[in-house]
């Protein structure tokens, strides 16, 4: 996958509930590659968008034997992801001192907010939290650069005039420098 990763969003992890309805239990090499993957993520994030806002979201509810369970292994990634924050900011204070603003936010201490996959229940209280959480963030409510505003306008009226669905990166940072440029970016 391709990110654009960064500082004024709201990023989501989103992680399926693992199906113990034949045995009930989670097997410890599932618990592993579960806090494997968390750990990846939110190293991921760190490395790339310091400060950066993460929301935790729970599918698939339907796959585990029972609410218990889902209790169990919405905190198993908690967990995970508040071992892992902690981890970073020890590190962090050895080379930037107390700088909170590079330390990943997190929404609801990192539980997992939890989306029923076959009904949709949870969607409507997930799109409230998001948007609850984003006007909190110190970043909500700035102006968005002009650049960044004429590059989207000219963009979509690429699109509209059809029949085309993307540009090359060339022809993308040619479009970016006429709107008035953008920082250097490097995907090496």
């Amino acid at each position: 996958h391709i990110l654009f990763l960064m500082r004024r969003a709201v990023y989501i992890f989103v992680w399926s509930i693992r199906d113990t309805e034949e045995t009930g239990v989670l097997p410890e090499w599932e618990i592993l590659e579960l806090e494997r993957m968390v750990h990846s993520w939110i190293d991921s994030l760190h490395h790339r968008v310091p400060g950066a806002s993460l929301a935790i979201v729970a599918t698939h509810l339907e796959m585990a034997s029972s609410p218990e369970d889902v209790e169990m292994q919405c905190e198993l990634v908690r967990n995970a992801v508040n071992h892992r924050l902690e981890w970073h900011k020890n590190n962090a204070r050895k080379t930037h001192g107390e700088d909170p603003s590079i330390y990943i936010r997190v929404l609801n201490d990192g539980w997992s907010l939890r989306i029923d996959s076959l009904t949709g229940e949870g969607v409507s209280e997930l799109r409230e939290k998001l948007v609850d959480f984003a006007k909190q963030a110190k970043w909500y409510g700035e102006p968005i650069p002009a650049s960044y505003l004429r590059l989207r306008d000219r963009v979509l009226r690429m699109v509209r005039q059809g029949p085309r669905d993307w540009l090359t990166w060339t022809e993308y940072q040619k479009e970016a420098d006429e709107c008035g440029g953008f920082p250097a970016v490097s995907y090496t």
